[in-house]
């Protein structure tokens, strides 16, 4: 509470915003101090139902989506397999002799144990 003794005029007091402020915001506390009043019977039974619905349509599009997740797993297993395939075959080198699928070159690309070979640009 705000002491009125500390000031010699009733004037004084009611003209010092500090005060008055003070006792506004004594006023708000007090006001917004109030006992609550609890929530009905009614409304937390809807807000439980309506939490339980929520949570069990999430665990349905849960359900769902996993379960699509695993249907495609071999559909995509599949498909890396066959580019597995197919990148394994252009990197594969014919053993037939006398036949390159890479065009040759004039000078060599293997370097020999103690050969080396300086590049100038």
């Amino acid at each position: 509470m705000i002491n009125e003794e500390h000031f010699t005029h009733a004037d004084e007091y009611r003209e010092n915003s500090a005060w008055r402020q003070a006792k506004r915001w004594q006023e708000k506390v007090r006001q917004s101090t109030r006992p609550v009043r609890r929530p009905g019977i009614l409304r937390m039974t809807l807000t439980w139902i309506a939490c339980l619905f929520t949570l069990m349509v999430a665990g349905i599009l849960g359900l769902i989506f996993s379960l699509i997740g695993l249907a495609l797993i071999p559909l995509i297993r599949h498909r890396v397999k066959r580019r597995m395939e197919n990148l394994r075959a252009e990197q594969a080198e014919d053993v037939t002799p006398g036949f390159s699928s890479r065009p040759s070159s004039s000078h060599s690309s293997q370097v020999w144990e103690g050969q080396y070979e300086i590049k100038h640009p």
